[in-house]
């Protein structure tokens, strides 16, 4: 497995590719968008995809889908493109149903749900709120993704995601200063700066500068050991007397690097201990496993979780992560540094499995084993400051609350005139839906059959009303929210007519397979929506 997936490892880890591996995935649809997705996802090494759909190939998929070639023509396309597609990765399996994926009903929705993933490519609206609506009270991640013209969107439907590692850009280095547990006070007091040479001095890890720093800091402001730099006035005297530490070397100048790098990570080092709200959501929502009337069985993130609420009352806070940032060191200052650390982290990830089994046996009168390793408990207490809970809504709602809280952040357009004129990104959004009523009434999208575009566009005109007017509830919001939409937007959607281009499938086909990379490994956090405009080749989260 790292040979072939090697440099993906890197990105999410070998638990994220071991996820991955596991992953089943059902794609609705064959198109080129559809294509795109799954080329993504198989490449990244899923186990099995399934496509559903009864197109045949016709000459417009010629122009749109590099996997289609002439020889294909009326074939299934389902076929033709999971025999391409399965050529990609030899290690995933995978099939086709020639079956619509605008009739879907019964047995065909239940199958649905025994996968890890729905995505649906270029799916009728009512086509997707019928899978939503099946799959959403299933827990069953769906997402809904669509390349009309120059427009790319996608929306995430699912009722709960929980995200064992949300993968913070700028997150808090654990060094536990505010709480220092007795074996690193005990390993930070055996180090004499003032015994050690100028070689030596400049290659102390910053995490042990931090502590000696506190010291000094407490001791010249006269302040107690329970107090910390946690505000500006008192971290800049904090850094003060950090930076006062420093030598000179033999040419009188101060340029110990460690010290620098000290300076550098004060702001996401120099913090308070806490448990962050995302984890404290996570947290909270484990007391429903107690509740008597309660008829769900936790899985292995919930056990996990069940098992760090129980550690947290214990202590007041999380297990040490055992992590730490790259720091200006030799090796022999820093490894014995993270050595401490470690076997912290090792103790209470060991107190925290404990409590694991506890809750296995609570809950599901079942062995730890069936669920989760102490390896694995290990490596979520690495990320337990990471844990999060997605919670999305299914797809119906967009016709009232998700509609409204679109319109109210659209950005009007300052210069419709002169060009280039950029539009919100999000008006696009609305204009599509309102192409989906077209097409539900009139059985074609605005701008097909040679109908004249000022016909298509009144009609187009008549639908976004009816959304504006269903989403918001006085006659002053209406009238400012169809202000919004210029003539030329609706023009634009009837010039489309409907069609596909690949360069839209092919960039939505690595967004809405990042996307599905989260959901599966539970990695980041999930978009709730994503509206991409080609014209201006910006785009912007729902």
């Amino acid at each position: 497995m790292s040979g072939r997936y090697d440099r993906q490892i890197r990105l999410w880890g070998d638990d994220g590719q071991e996820c991955i591996q596991k992953a089943t995935v059902c794609m609705l649809g064959s198109s080129a968008l559809a294509c795109e997705v799954l080329k993504n996802l198989v490449l990244a090494g899923v186990k099995f995809v399934r496509l559903v759909d009864s197109a045949v190939v016709t000459m417009p998929d010629l122009g749109n889908n590099f996997f289609i070639e002439k020889k294909h023509l009326g074939e299934p396309r389902a076929k033709v493109t999971l025999e391409l597609l399965k050529e990609l990765n030899p290690a995933v399996d995978g099939d086709c149903s020639l079956e619509s994926v605008n009739s879907l009903e019964g047995h065909q929705l239940e199958q649905l749900s025994t996968f890890s993933l729905v995505i649906g490519a270029n799916l009728l609206e009512a086509t997707a709120v019928t899978v939503s609506d099946y799959l959403f009270p299933r827990n069953v991640p769906f997402i809904h993704t669509r390349a009309y013209g120059m427009v790319g969107t996608l929306r995430v439907s699912v009722r709960e995601h929980t995200i064992s590692d949300a993968k913070y850009e700028h997150k808090q280095n654990d060094l536990r200063l505010d709480k220092p547990f007795p074996e690193l006070v005990k390993h930070v007091s055996e180090i004499d700066l003032d015994s050690l040479t100028y070689e030596q001095h400049s290659h102390i890890p910053f995490g042990v500068l931090y502590f000696k720093a506190l010291e000094k800091w407490r001791a010249e402001h006269g302040e107690s050991e329970a107090d910390f730099p946690d505000v500006y006035k008192k971290r800049k005297a904090f850094e003060r007397v950090l930076m006062d530490m420093q030598r000179e070397n033999e040419k009188g100048v101060l340029d110990e690097q460690n010290f620098m790098e000290a300076q550098q990570n004060i702001i996401r080092s120099v913090q308070k201990h806490t448990i962050p709200e995302a984890v404290q959501k996570v947290l909270k929502r484990c007391e429903r496993f107690y509740e008597i009337d309660n008829k769900e069985k936790p899985t292995a993130f919930w056990l996990f979780a069940l098992a760090l609420q129980k550690f947290v009352l214990q202590h007041g806070e999380l297990p040490v992560s055992g992590v730490l940032p790259d720091m200006f060191s030799d090796s022999k200052s820093y490894t014995s540094l993270l050595k401490v650390y470690h076997e912290k982290a090792t103790q209470d990830a060991d107190e925290v499995y404990e409590y694991a089994k506890e809750a296995a046996q609570m809950h599901l009168q079942a062995p730890i084993d069936d669920y989760m390793t102490l390896d694995r408990c290990q490596q979520m207490c690495k990320h337990a400051s990471s844990l999060g809970l997605f919670e999305g809504t299914p797809i119906r709602t967009d016709s009232t609350v998700f509609y409204k809280n679109v319109l109210d952040t659209i950005v009007p357009t300052e210069n419709l005139e002169e060009p280039p004129i950029v539009l919100d990104s999000k008006i696009w959004y609305i204009l599509l839906q309102a192409a989906d009523r077209f097409y539900m009434e009139k059985r074609r999208y605005p701008g097909t059959n040679g109908v004249p575009v000022n016909m298509d566009k009144s009609d187009l005109n008549r639908f976004l009303q009816e959304i504006i007017s269903e989403s918001h509830q006085n006659e002053t919001l209406t009238k400012r929210a169809a202000a919004l939409f210029p003539s030329l937007a609706s023009e634009e959607i009837c010039r489309y007519g409907g069609s596909e281009l690949h360069v839209i499938a092919s960039l939505m086909g690595g967004v809405v397979a990042q996307e599905a990379i989260k959901l599966v490994t539970h990695q980041c956090i999930p978009s709730q929506g994503y509206v991409y405009d080609g014209h201006s080749q910006q785009g912007a989260a729902l």
